[in-house]
């Protein structure tokens, strides 16, 4: 195996076998980047980056070419980002290796998202919904027709989320059809179409094209340019459902970001929720630690979330008990906040166990965040209010944020203390 520690420049670059090393060590994403002089790999584990090894730049370059074929990305095309995926078996288990390239400074970096590959998606529950957000989304996906709005940064997160609400819609698969930027895990029953513009496929002219189908539903990676958009509203005009991603940090800046792309009032009206979402490291169910926050903690936490107003304390409180009544990690039923403030939190074990590959986390879990396009919120859109306050006006009116999400995953055991004080810096 691959000592990421080691730093030495390495001459005969072999994608697969770093693929193979980063899997078996709990890495997630690999970020190949260049420099003036070499090309430096690092690998994104638990949520913190460790320096790997480093290539000539002649071998980097190889390196780039071999991912970008496994890929079917444009070996030549450096100056513009590219997006796709790839398929690969390591230990008997499959892998999707998400590809992202942009051009830099000194040449082209490549990001490396690894997936595991499972038979059946999960559902909105396991992925971490729950509570008024897991409400709103049930209510929403009962509309005849409009849009659902699934605000992300990672295409392959979106992905996760549309395929989990596919499973929780109430029609049939062979009512939905799914639009996506390259192949998905196939769902039994589930009409599935990859975007080809050279073929005339772009995601706006499939949008079109399903305005005249039979389908109930439709599913979209991303709505990413103008056309989209718009290709978007008129679809849910003509008496469809649209559940799709749009790259953005929250619920509130997603709506922004819509109503500007669309320039459509009309546009805002048809929008029936806007959610937002973030993945993070989990930490492992087999060798979590319960332990007592100290006073650090306590003090960084309540810089964030004012532990010090009674209310606010209670409120937090009643939020973990819901939380555990609809389910969030019930392998832990000690809550870790009473009515006066937080008694127990959990982190990740030094060393880890064989289960993480010693790391102390286990896979992702999502936080999410989502609001009801109201009349009054769609008459702040209109007015064109600044973005801080639609979001501090919308978190007035009930919703619970990403920010609150992750407070009370960090209370029931899903999260530790460095991971959410990581969201509150991005």
């Amino acid at each position: 195996m691959l000592d990421m520690r080691d730093i030495t420049v390495m001459r005969k670059p072999d994608v697969q076998k770093i693929i193979e090393s980063a899997i078996r060590s709990g890495v997630v994403v690999v970020h190949i980047e260049p420099t003036p002089t070499t090309v430096t790999i690092r690998y994104r584990r638990a949520g913190k980056l460790q320096q790997g090894e480093q290539f000539s730049l002649e071998s980097g370059a190889v390196l780039i070419k071999q991912i970008k074929r496994l890929a079917k990305l444009g070996v030549r095309q450096k100056l513009s980002p590219q997006q796709g995926r790839y398929e690969t078996t390591i230990d008997q288990q499959a892998y999707y290796i998400e590809v992202v390239t942009a051009p830099v400074m000194d040449g082209e970096r490549v990001t490396l998202h690894i997936q595991t590959r499972t038979s059946r998606p999960f559902t909105v529950q396991q992925l971490g919904w729950w509570g008024s957000n897991l409400i709103a989304l049930q209510q929403a996906i009962t509309q005849p027709h409009g849009l659902i709005i699934i605000a992300g940064q990672q295409t392959h997160h979106i992905q996760a989320t549309l395929l989990a609400i596919a499973g929780a819609l109430p029609v049939p698969f062979d009512q939905l059809v799914y639009i996506n930027e390259y192949p998905i895990p196939k769902l039994e029953g589930i009409e599935s179409i990859v975007t080809q513009p050279e073929l005339g496929r772009a995601m706006s002219q499939l949008l079109t094209r399903f305005k005249r189908t039979d389908h109930q539903v439709v599913l979209a990676d991303l709505l990413t340019t103008r056309q989209d958009m718009q290709a978007a509203v008129a679809l849910a005009k003509s008496g469809k459902l649209l559940i799709a991603g749009v790259p953005s940090s929250n619920a509130t800046n997603a709506l922004i970001f819509f109503k500007r792309a669309t320039r459509l009032t009309s546009g805002i009206v048809l929008v029936r929720l806007s959610t937002g979402q973030l993945f993070v490291p989990r930490l492992c169910v087999h060798c979590q630690e319960l332990y007592q926050p100290d006073q650090n903690e306590l003090r960084q936490l309540d810089r964030l979330f004012h532990f010090d107003n009674s209310e606010t304390m209670r409120h937090l409180h009643t939020l973990e008990n819901q939380a555990l009544q609809n389910g969030v990690n019930v392998n832990q039923t000690a809550l870790g906040s009473s009515a006066h403030g937080i008694v127990r939190l959990w982190r990740a074990r030094q060393g880890g166990c064989q289960w993480c590959h010693h790391s102390g986390y286990h896979g992702e879990i999502g936080l999410y965040e989502a609001t009801p396009v109201s009349t009054d919120l769609q008459q702040k859109l209109t007015n064109f209010v600044a973005a801080r306050a639609l979001r501090q006006s919308v978190i007035n009116n009930g919703m619970l944020s990403i920010e609150v999400d992750g407070l009370i995953k960090l209370l029931r055991g899903l999260i530790d203390v460095p991971t959410l004080l990581t969201i509150f810096q991005q």
